[in-house]
């Protein structure tokens, strides 16, 4: 499942950057991507207590506990790589659902989808 991930959110990133860079709110949402994405990175925000240390530590434990098989997967092979698992009040519950239905479209090739959906969803609360 992490490769998967891996490759299919570089490959995402290359095709849709120019939305994603248009948008501070999905940026916000993918930030945590690139630690899961990149061992190193996570690394380095876990020895400076970065606050996406703590957001991707969140969101494994939240892929843990997803009815999603997949998730669940997922959030098993990053413990064995060696990355931490701790729940956090400290984040938007409502953030971490996007944030799992962006990983759960990423490893079922869905991405370009949902991504349509988080931008339709910012335009319309832009609007109000």
């Amino acid at each position: 499942m992490l490769d998967t991930f891996r490759s299919r959110f570089s490959d995402n990133l290359k095709s849709y950057r120019l939305k994603i860079a248009s948008s501070p709110f999905l940026l916000s949402l993918i930030g945590p991507f690139y630690g899961i994405s990149d061992h190193e990175v996570y690394d380095k925000w876990k020895l400076s207590s970065d606050m996406n240390y703590f957001e991707v530590s969140n969101l494994i434990d939240a892929m843990e506990k997803s009815p999603s098989p997949s998730l669940v997967q997922m959030a098993r092979d990053l413990v064995s790589e060696g990355y931490d698992k701790t729940p956090s009040a400290d984040f938007d519950p409502r953030k971490v659902d996007e944030q799992l239905a962006l990983i759960s479209a990423i490893l079922s090739d869905g991405f370009p989808d949902v991504l349509e959906e988080i931008l339709d969803q910012e335009k319309k609360l832009g609007q109000n």
